[in-house]
Protein backbone atom coordinates (compact mmCIF):
# COMPACT_ATOMS: atom_id res chain seq x y z
CA UNK A 1 0.00 0.00 0.00
CA UNK A 2 1.63 3.05 -1.25
CA UNK A 3 1.13 6.35 1.04
CA UNK A 4 -0.16 9.28 -0.24
CA UNK A 5 2.12 12.38 -0.24
CA UNK A 6 0.59 15.45 1.44
CA UNK A 7 -0.34 18.94 -0.20
CA UNK A 8 -0.61 21.93 1.89
CA UNK A 9 -2.52 24.83 0.19
CA UNK A 10 -1.98 28.49 1.76
CA UNK A 11 -5.05 27.59 4.20
CA UNK A 12 -3.47 24.57 5.73
CA UNK A 13 -0.69 26.11 5.89
CA UNK A 14 -1.99 28.51 8.28
CA UNK A 15 -3.20 25.86 10.48
CA UNK A 16 -0.04 23.92 10.43
CA UNK A 17 2.43 27.18 11.61
CA UNK A 18 -0.41 27.95 14.18
CA UNK A 19 -0.69 24.54 15.64
CA UNK A 20 3.02 24.15 15.98
CA UNK A 21 3.45 27.69 17.53
CA UNK A 22 0.77 27.16 20.42
CA UNK A 23 2.54 23.65 21.13
CA UNK A 24 6.03 24.77 21.04
CA UNK A 25 4.66 27.77 23.37
CA UNK A 26 3.04 24.81 25.66
CA UNK A 27 5.99 23.01 25.51
CA UNK A 28 8.39 25.65 26.51
CA UNK A 29 6.32 27.19 28.91
CA UNK A 30 6.22 23.87 30.85
CA UNK A 31 9.99 23.47 30.53
CA UNK A 32 11.42 25.33 33.89
CA UNK A 33 14.84 24.48 32.99
CA UNK A 34 14.47 27.78 30.43
CA UNK A 35 14.51 29.66 33.34
CA UNK A 36 17.27 27.98 34.94
CA UNK A 37 20.16 30.96 35.54
CA UNK A 38 18.01 33.47 34.94
CA UNK A 39 15.15 33.46 37.12
CA UNK A 40 13.82 32.60 40.30
CA UNK A 41 10.64 30.55 40.25
CA UNK A 42 7.44 30.70 43.01
CA UNK A 43 5.39 27.58 41.74
CA UNK A 44 1.29 28.22 43.78
CA UNK A 45 0.05 24.87 43.36
CA UNK A 46 -3.27 24.20 44.86
CA UNK A 47 -6.27 21.41 44.38
CA UNK A 48 -8.03 24.15 42.87
CA UNK A 49 -7.80 27.91 42.09
CA UNK A 50 -10.45 28.78 43.94
CA UNK A 51 -8.92 27.41 47.41
CA UNK A 52 -8.65 29.93 49.85
CA UNK A 53 -5.08 29.46 50.31
CA UNK A 54 -3.97 29.64 46.34
CA UNK A 55 -6.05 32.57 46.44
CA UNK A 56 -4.65 34.58 49.48
CA UNK A 57 -0.84 33.78 48.40
CA UNK A 58 -1.58 35.12 45.28
CA UNK A 59 -2.82 37.95 46.49
CA UNK A 60 0.06 38.81 48.60
CA UNK A 61 2.51 38.30 45.79
CA UNK A 62 0.09 40.68 43.56
CA UNK A 63 0.79 43.38 46.21
CA UNK A 64 5.25 42.93 46.02
CA UNK A 65 5.47 42.76 42.32
CA UNK A 66 8.64 45.58 42.31
CA UNK A 67 10.22 43.18 45.32
CA UNK A 68 9.20 40.27 42.78
CA UNK A 69 11.20 41.51 40.07
CA UNK A 70 13.93 42.97 41.77
CA UNK A 71 14.93 39.24 42.55
CA UNK A 72 13.80 37.85 39.12
CA UNK A 73 10.80 36.15 40.35
CA UNK A 74 8.63 34.56 37.88
CA UNK A 75 5.03 33.24 39.68
CA UNK A 76 3.69 29.93 38.28
CA UNK A 77 -0.36 29.03 39.45
CA UNK A 78 -0.25 25.64 39.16
CA UNK A 79 -3.39 23.45 39.14
CA UNK A 80 -4.24 19.61 38.48
CA UNK A 81 -5.44 20.32 34.88
CA UNK A 82 -3.97 23.65 34.03
CA UNK A 83 -1.07 26.72 34.69
CA UNK A 84 -0.71 30.11 34.37
CA UNK A 85 2.81 31.90 34.19
CA UNK A 86 2.61 35.47 35.95
CA UNK A 87 0.18 37.07 38.44
CA UNK A 88 -1.70 39.33 36.40
CA UNK A 89 -5.23 39.25 35.99
CA UNK A 90 -4.55 38.93 32.25
CA UNK A 91 -2.88 35.92 32.53
CA UNK A 92 -3.08 33.31 30.38
CA UNK A 93 -4.12 29.71 31.12
CA UNK A 94 -2.79 26.92 29.37
CA UNK A 95 -4.38 22.77 30.11
CA UNK A 96 -1.84 20.85 31.23
CA UNK A 97 -0.91 18.35 34.16
CA UNK A 98 3.45 17.94 33.82
CA UNK A 99 4.22 20.47 36.35
CA UNK A 100 1.43 19.39 38.83
CA UNK A 101 2.43 16.12 38.29
CA UNK A 102 6.39 16.89 38.52
CA UNK A 103 5.98 19.39 41.56
CA UNK A 104 2.79 18.64 43.75
CA UNK A 105 2.91 16.33 46.48
CA UNK A 106 -0.25 14.15 46.68
CA UNK A 107 -1.25 14.70 49.94
CA UNK A 108 -1.03 18.91 50.05
CA UNK A 109 -4.31 20.69 48.71
CA UNK A 110 -1.93 23.38 48.59
CA UNK A 111 1.95 24.33 48.32
CA UNK A 112 4.43 27.11 48.03
CA UNK A 113 7.94 25.92 46.21
CA UNK A 114 10.77 28.14 45.35
CA UNK A 115 12.89 26.66 42.76
CA UNK A 116 16.60 29.04 42.77
CA UNK A 117 18.52 30.15 39.76
CA UNK A 118 20.45 26.98 39.87
CA UNK A 119 17.05 25.13 39.34
CA UNK A 120 17.33 23.30 42.80
CA UNK A 121 14.11 23.32 44.94
CA UNK A 122 15.11 25.92 47.78
CA UNK A 123 11.83 26.02 49.58
CA UNK A 124 8.77 23.52 49.90
CA UNK A 125 5.22 24.34 52.31
CA UNK A 126 2.51 23.78 52.31
CA UNK A 127 1.19 26.96 54.21
CA UNK A 128 0.94 30.33 52.89
CA UNK A 129 4.78 32.01 52.57
CA UNK A 130 4.77 35.79 54.02
CA UNK A 131 6.70 38.00 51.17
CA UNK A 132 9.18 38.66 54.27
CA UNK A 133 9.80 35.17 54.78
CA UNK A 134 10.25 34.46 51.12
CA UNK A 135 12.46 37.62 50.30
CA UNK A 136 14.44 36.99 53.21
CA UNK A 137 14.89 33.43 51.86
CA UNK A 138 15.85 34.63 48.30
CA UNK A 139 18.07 37.32 50.27
CA UNK A 140 20.45 34.85 52.31
CA UNK A 141 21.42 32.89 48.83
CA UNK A 142 24.45 33.17 47.93
CA UNK A 143 23.67 34.46 44.34
CA UNK A 144 21.06 36.70 45.49
CA UNK A 145 23.80 38.52 47.81
CA UNK A 146 26.49 38.30 45.03
CA UNK A 147 23.61 40.25 42.53
CA UNK A 148 23.06 42.76 45.47
CA UNK A 149 27.05 43.49 45.39
CA UNK A 150 27.17 44.35 42.03
CA UNK A 151 24.64 46.16 42.22
CA UNK A 152 26.28 48.15 45.00
CA UNK A 153 29.88 48.79 43.28
CA UNK A 154 29.88 51.55 40.70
Amino acid sequence: MALKPLYLNKTNMRYVICFLIITSFTVNAQDLSTYQWKNRIVLVIGKSSDHSNFKNQLQLLKNHTVELENRKLVVFQITPNSFKEGIKETTVEHKSTELYNTYATQDENFEVILIGLDGGIKLRVSEIVTTKSLFSTIDRMPMRRSELNRNDQP
